[in-house]
């Protein structure tokens, strides 16, 4: 059967061209930057903006909303962006509230040295990280974009019926990767304790991920879970 160059080209542009558009925006909201300097403080208004259909039973309202102050000498927060730990960074909490039914919020900021970040986590989506200033943008609507997100739940027993009473989780993987750059995409980990015999983490991204579970009393566990997106619940015996 004979192939038509043309046939082939136009798939091949049908095929990439998709993947190339969406590198390039995730690229950009990655690299996402504001000039800091003397902030006057005033109101920062904005909308949460999804990415993708809005899964059956998730919706806009209600969604935290943080506002900090990062000042001139604040750290690159490219990791945040990535969803990455930043525990050393010296921002502060300058303004908390929740988003309307409609994904709006509108939250009053002081005057700082530096540059603001709005942040919005919980009720089934990502956390998303953006940076705004009002130096020179007063006014302006600030558009996050969000995903939705999967929760972890696992639950620990063991064979000899001896109870669990908590320990400590990592988990790993990789964001961004895709069939065309299986080499690229940055790494996402989060760690936390927990007691008793189960816990939840919310806000994950629907990727595979490597789970390493160190129970108090000495047992410890590898896991490899596929999230998707809305509840992941696993039952593990040890």
């Amino acid at each position: 059967m004979n192939i038509s160059p043309r046939l082939v080209v136009v798939a091949l542009v049908l095929l990439v061209l998709p993947a190339l558009v969406t590198a390039l925006f995730l690229a950009r909201q990655v690299h996402w930057a504001v000039a800091p300097g003397a902030q006057p403080g005033g109101n920062i208004a904005g909308r949460l903006a999804p990415i993708g259909a809005v899964p059956s039973g998730t919706t806009l309202e209600g969604v935290a909303v943080v506002i900090v102050g990062v000042p001139h000498d604040g750290p690159d927060r490219t990791s945040e962006l990535r969803g990455l730990r930043n525990a050393d960074a010296p921002a502060r909490t300058v303004a908390e509230g929740t988003t309307d039914a409609t994904g709006r919020f509108a939250l009053e900021v002081p005057p700082i040295e530096g540059h603001y970040e709005v942040r919005v986590a919980g009720s089934g989506w990502q956390t998303s990280v953006v940076p705004v200033t009002l130096l020179d943008g007063a006014g302006q609507e600030t558009i996050v974009p969000v995903r939705p997100a999967a929760r972890l739940e696992l639950t620990f027993t063991r064979r000899s019926g001896a109870p669990v009473r908590g320990g400590e989780w990592t988990l790993e993987g990789t964001l961004n990767r895709s069939w065309f750059s299986a080499w690229t995409g940055a790494q996402f980990a989060r760690d936390g304790r927990f007691s008793g015999s189960d816990f939840a983490v919310e806000g994950l991204p629907p990727i595979p991920m490597r789970a390493w579970i160190r129970l108090d009393g000495g047992d410890r566990t590898e896991l490899v879970i596929d999230l998707v997106v809305g509840t992941n619940r696993h039952a593990v015996e040890l």
